[in-house]
């Protein structure tokens, strides 16, 4: 098994990787990103919101620019398997695919939405288990909402 952005490995590569390329079209590891994060999270929980793109020069391309060339971050996804794994613990946590109740209960909740993910520490949060607390058994591949949530159309 690869690597989910086809680089061998989850070091980073010598050269930043880019976002989108010079003809404005998002790079490869960005599409895998997007990819991995609509069908491993959005298809699998009907209430995290799909990517539906980037922008180019935005704060999202920006924050995606700092995870894909983050050692660390790139780990994540060293193997397909690793990548999966990596899903399951938000598919399967209650707190971040939005089936808890917010302790005041007048807001709505909590839902892992892209922006949050990637901003900051919060997938490093994720990785070491900081919200495992509220982590259900990983049952089948189906996920815990087999709900499909697809993107609506304009």
């Amino acid at each position: 098994m690869g690597s989910l952005f086809g680089d061998g490995g989850p070091t980073p590569p010598r050269k930043k990787v880019p976002v989108h390329e010079k003809d404005g079209t998002l790079s490869h590891d960005a599409q895998q990103f997007i990819h991995w994060w609509n069908e491993q999270l959005s298809s699998k929980c009907g209430k995290i919101p799909f990517c539906k793109g980037i922008s180019q020069g935005g704060r999202r391309a920006r924050m995606l620019r700092a995870r894909l060339n983050d050692g660390d971050f790139r780990e994540l996804f060293a193997t397909e398997a690793a990548a999966k794994t990596f899903a399951q613990r938000i598919v399967y946590n209650r707190f971040l695919r939005g089936d808890s109740k917010p302790r005041d209960g007048t807001r709505n909740p909590f839902v892992v939405r892209l922006d949050w993910f990637l901003q900051g520490d919060n997938w490093r949060k994720i990785a070491e288990g900081y919200y495992d607390g509220s982590l259900d058994p990983l049952p089948s591949d189906d996920g815990p909402n087999v709900r499909r949530n697809r993107p609506r159309s304009r």
